[in-house]
C-alpha cells in the first residue's frame, strides 16, 4: 500500500485494489484510529459512512472506492480532533 496523501496525522493510503484507507499516525486499523481518537469504533465508522465508506470483508475496515471520499473524511477527522489530539499529546 502507498501513502498519497497527507492530511495532518492522517494519510490516506491507496490498496493493491484501488480502494482507499485512512490511517492516522502509525495506526493502521479502524479499532486503532478510533482509539486514539478517544472514540468508539462504530462512531468511527458512521463517520466514514457518512462520506462514503463502506466496509471492506477482507481488511475488516473501512474504505473508500473514490479517493476525493477518502480526503473529504480524513479533512473532517482532522478538523473534529485536532485539538484533542493536541491537548492529548498524541
Amino acid at each position: 500500500m502507498k501513502c498519497l496523501t497527507m492530511i495532518g496525522n492522517f494519510k490516506i493510503i491507496r490498496s493493491t485494489y484501488n480502494c482507499y484507507f485512512i490511517h492516522y499516525k502509525d495506526n493502521h486499523c479502524d479499532y486503532e484510529v478510533a482509539k486514539a481518537l478517544q472514540i468508539s469504533l462504530v462512531y468511527y465508522h458512521d463517520i466514514q459512512k457518512s462520506f462514503n465508506g463502506s466496509y471492506d470483508y477482507f481488511s475488516a475496515n473501512f474504505h473508500f472506492k473514490d479517493k476525493k471520499d477518502a480526503i473529504k473524511c480524513a479533512k473532517f477527522l482532522e478538523e473534529k480532533y485536532e485539538i484533542l489530539l493536541k491537548l492529548v499529546g498524541d
